[in-house]
């Protein structure tokens, strides 16, 4: 199976780079921290470290997540599934110029 490539780069390089960004900020928080700032904290963090369109879309993904457990102190199981069905923000293009 070929990976589809940017510049030589495989996509999901990408996506793990981009995740990677949210991996070096959560260990940077203290352990007492909630759910919901954890959760904001790694979403900011993905979309800051975005590498390709497939790191921006984890990130507007994990965005819509985090959403879902913003005033959690601590989350479930079905906290969890609940977040995962909501759907990501709406991005707008009208910002961008060709």
């Amino acid at each position: 199976m070929r990976l589809s490539t940017m510049k030589g780069i495989a996509v999901g390089s990408l996506m793990g780079m981009t995740v990677g960004a949210a991996v070096r900020e959560l260990q940077a928080m203290d352990d007492s921290c909630t759910v919901g700032e954890a959760a904001k904290t790694a979403a900011s963090a993905m979309l800051r470290g975005a590498r390709g369109n497939s790191g921006v879309i984890t990130s507007l993904l994990f965005r819509g997540f985090s959403k879902a457990l913003k005033d959690k102190t601590e989350a479930s199981s079905a906290d969890l599934a609940a977040a995962l069905q909501q759907e990501p923000p709406a991005v707008s293009y009208t910002h961008l110029t060709l």
